[in-house]
């Protein structure tokens, strides 16, 4: 199964690319149907959403991913290292 998909990984990106273009879509759509009418901003672009998109993106994982930082917090981590003893 795994080498199916070695060989077969090109079909999958233009999937991708309709998400990516699909969550844009919907992002600016909930934008300027929210945003005006509450806060009195400007109705955005498409290439707006997805820079907004981006930038948050950058923004929210600059500091690297730590897969133990959510762990910690909801006991995950003790968890298992009590199950180790």
């Amino acid at each position: 199964m795994k080498t199916y998909f070695k060989k077969r990984w090109y079909f999958f990106i233009p999937l991708i690319i309709a998400g990516i273009a699909a969550f844009g879509y919907i992002t600016m759509s909930l934008w300027n149907y929210l945003m005006p009418a509450i806060f009195n901003l400007p109705v955005i672009t498409y290439w707006q959403t997805l820079g907004l998109l981006v930038l948050s993106r950058i923004t929210f994982l600059a500091a690297g991913h730590d897969p133990e930082a959510g762990a910690i917090i909801h006991g995950r981590v003790t968890f298992a290292k009590n199950l180790q003893k």
